[in-house]
């Protein structure tokens, strides 16, 4: 079973939460979290709100060690019938990671909600929808998923 280790992401304010009397939202972490983690995660103060989140990379072992939160710079959740991914307030999230999301979704015929930060703007972030389905997305080598599409048309 995994765990949280080193990884203190939703306690540094993608998330959107109450924690005790603390709220916890983009740029205001929890008072409780410290570089090596959660200085209250043993102690029974600790909110059942913190207790019973588990975000999808602890829920499902078939997501990769670098779709961990710490590494993938995103938060995969799983909210009814789409996935959340709510992306670090200071880091960018990877084309590898947004794409393994949407394939993901994809497996399942899901939504994909996304909050992640803007590549092209310091204090921006895009939010937007996708949904998807296992028809939307292909998987293989080239050969096996290329599609030729004429690109230039000679008109006479």
């Amino acid at each position: 079973m995994r765990t949280c280790g080193d990884c203190t992401l939703c306690c540094r304010g993608p998330l959107t939460v109450q924690i005790n009397e603390h709220e916890v939202y983009p740029n205001h972490p929890c008072p409780h979290v410290e570089c090596n983690g959660c200085s209250i995660f043993n102690e029974p103060s600790r909110p059942s709100v913190c207790h019973d989140y588990k975000c999808e990379w602890l829920k499902d072992s078939s997501i990769p060690e670098w779709m961990k939160p710490n590494k993938s710079n995103c938060i995969l959740t799983r909210h009814r019938d789409r996935i959340v991914m709510s992306g670090s307030i200071d880091n960018y999230v990877g084309a590898s990671a947004f794409s393994f999301a949407v394939n993901y979704c994809a497996l399942y015929g899901i939504r994909l909600d996304y909050t992640i930060r803007s590549e092209y703007a310091k204090d921006h972030f895009d939010r937007g929808s996708i949904v998807c389905s296992g028809a939307q997305v292909s998987s293989g080598t080239m050969t096996q998923i290329f599609y030729p599409i004429e690109l230039f048309y000679h008109h006479e």
